[in-house]
């Protein structure tokens, strides 16, 4: 299926995982995380949205974003790019998944 309307880009952040020694102590703290592209998305300005999460956190969202491809995991940090700028730039809450087109959509 392909999404007809996304303008924007979806980009997740690849973080790195710390290595430690068998003391437990890191010993190199990673700073090399890119940004890995989700693929196309379509992200919309969502100023009046107020959301409650699971464990019954209020928060307001900025932007919903509704893209094609797999999950997002909840606190990942994200980004829609629209040609070489950032549009919107968050943290991931409340992903979920559709059921019928294979679109996933998320809130920052």
């Amino acid at each position: 299926m392909v999404m007809y309307f996304s303008p924007h880009i979806l980009q997740v952040l690849a973080e790195e995982e710390p290595k430690y020694d068998s003391n437990g102590q890191v010993i190199v703290k990673p700073e090399n995380n890119t940004w890995e592209t989700i693929g196309v998305c379509r992200c919309d300005d969502d100023n009046t949205q107020e959301l409650k999460s699971d464990n019954g956190d209020m928060y307001m969202s900025h932007y919903h974003i509704v893209y094609e491809g797999r999950g997002l995991k909840e606190g990942s940090n994200i980004r829609c790019l629209f040609g070489e700028t950032v549009k919107a730039e968050g943290i991931a809450r409340n992903p979920k998944s559709c059921n019928y087109f294979n679109y996933s959509e998320v809130w920052i």
